[in-house]
């Protein structure tokens, strides 16, 4: 006679069989999948969420930073979300934010693959990275540069690095 029971050792069955608990596979299928799928905590759809978008020129004097990353560092207790680029060849990057209030810091970029893989000593060796990017612009903590940004706003913003204020 055959077993209504799910073998111990087996991991799968026909759908509706019971396990040794009573509990319909079919049921520990779906109840899974749908955990899977959904995860624990409420979701918003990506397009129903607020967003703004600052478009960030970053220039040193005359010129466009050439090379370089643009983080909105969210304030602490504003409602924005940390979000960032990296600027084209023109000094500019178009970031999506959620509303808020903003320090926004400018960085170098991190070191390539390649420069990494570089010994740091003897005739190969690495050359140490030439940075326009002061670094007082680095860090939230002394950047002069802050954004507030409203629901669905676009809005400009242009950074100098070689004024006194950075604007």
């Amino acid at each position: 006679m055959a077993s209504r029971f799910i073998d111990a050792g087996s991991a799968c069955g026909p759908a509706g069989v019971k396990g040794h608990n009573g509990l319909s596979l079919t049921v520990v299928l779906i109840a899974i999948a749908l955990l899977v799928s959904g995860g624990c905590g409420k979701r918003v759809p990506h397009g129903n969420l607020p967003w703004a978008q600052a478009k960030v020129t970053v220039r040193v004097g005359a010129d466009p930073l050439a090379v370089g990353e643009v983080a909105f560092l969210a304030d602490q207790g504003s409602s924005g979300v940390d979000a960032g680029g990296v600027v084209d060849a023109k000094g500019s990057v178009t970031i999506p934010v959620l509303p808020g209030d903003y320090t926004v810091v400018i960085r170098p970029l991190p070191p390539s693959e390649e420069e990494l893989s570089k010994p740091r000593t003897g005739p190969n060796a690495a050359k140490p990275r030439v940075t326009s990017i002061p670094g007082r612009f680095h860090s939230p903590k002394t950047s002069p540069f802050k954004a507030t940004l409203s629901a669905r706003e676009k809005r400009e913003f242009t950074f100098d690095l070689s004024a006194p204020d950075g604007k």
